[in-house]
């Protein structure tokens, strides 16, 4: 019998991919959505889980976002 998961191709630049990588290997094995790591460019996800690494990416970003109101003189 073979189990069959709902997935979704994601394009994204290298530096994104490797991010959401880092954040995948961060989880339990059962909790990981990456199904495939195809190239530099792509990856295929459990379509289930797009939403929450949308959050966890946004995040991810927000912490390196550069913000110059923030600069103390």
């Amino acid at each position: 019998m073979a189990i069959v998961t709902k997935a979704t191709l994601i394009t994204c630049d290298e530096a994104i991919k490797q991010i959401l990588l880092f954040q995948n290997e961060k989880l339990p094995a059962q909790d990981q959505f990456i199904i495939a790591d195809l190239d530099a460019t792509h990856l295929v996800v459990k379509t289930g889980e797009i939403e929450s690494i949308e959050e966890g990416l946004n995040i991810e970003l927000e912490k390196n976002h550069f913000d110059p109101k923030t600069i103390v003189e």
